[in-house]
């Protein structure tokens, strides 16, 4: 069980602490700094997606669950759904004349910004069943460089968003430490192989090398439950 929440604290604690620096030097912070330091975490999410892709052991399964997954994502339309739950939510916020107030509108970008992408499922699901938490940690690193530019940008709001990552990726850790018993090792290794190729779509997306919605990829990081069995 702990070890599993490792990640998810090391994401905690590194959007509130990087979240009061970005309050601190509000002035000090350079967008092209921020931009070129999140091009080097997308290296680095490349290169931990490609060493993590090679732990896979059934190329059918992995190249099966991934297209599709991602036909049950468009057919789902997970990306329209998760862009129009953050408009949503931003209107719900906006006070008089559609202007939100400082804490509401920090807590919601914050929230929308760390908990909608692909890496807040896959990260938690990949600690929870195999205890590994390297797409946690890369996730924290990512949200840490983006805590510093909300706090700079929208406030205190940031620290509190932190709580809602807490719960969200808390809970899937503790519901797949739950079913992971009976899970063979083949669907472990094919699910965290199809999340770390995931993770090397989201790099190069980053990097701005590709243009496409991650989101519509993630049911795919649960089909080799369905595929092993089949083919493994």
């Amino acid at each position: 069980m702990i070890e599993g929440m490792l990640g998810v604290l090391a994401d905690v604690g590194s959007i509130i602490g990087c979240g009061i620096i970005g309050l601190i030097a509000r002035k000090l912070i350079s967008e092209a700094w921020v931009e070129d330091i999140m091009k080097g975490i997308a290296l680095c999410a490349i290169y931990i997606g490609i060493d993590g892709a090679v732990g896979g052991k059934n190329s059918l399964i992995v190249i099966l669950s991934l297209v599709i997954g991602v036909v049950i994502g468009l057919i789902l339309d997970l990306g329209g759904r998760t862009d129009r739950l953050a408009e949503k939510l931003e209107k719900k916020f906006s006070g008089p004349g559609g202007k939100t107030g400082e804490l509401g509108r920090g807590i919601v970008a914050s929230s929308l910004v760390f908990c909608t992408g692909s890496l807040s499922i896959v990260g938690p699901i990949q600690a929870g069943l195999a205890g590994d938490n390297t797409l946690l940690f890369t996730k924290a690193v990512m949200d840490g460089i983006s805590a510093i530019v909300l706090g700079a940008s929208v406030g205190i709001g940031v620290l509190l968003a932190s709580v809602v990552v807490l719960a969200l990726e808390g809970s899937i850790v503790m519901l797949t430490q739950f079913i992971a018993p009976y899970f063979s090792d083949l669907v472990v290794s094919e699910i965290a192989c199809v999340g770390s190729v995931i993770l090397v779509a989201l790099g190069f997306k980053l990097m701005g090398a590709i243009k496409v919605d991650i989101m519509n990829f993630v049911p795919g990081v649960f089909l080799p439950v369905l595929l092993c069995p089949l083919i493994g």
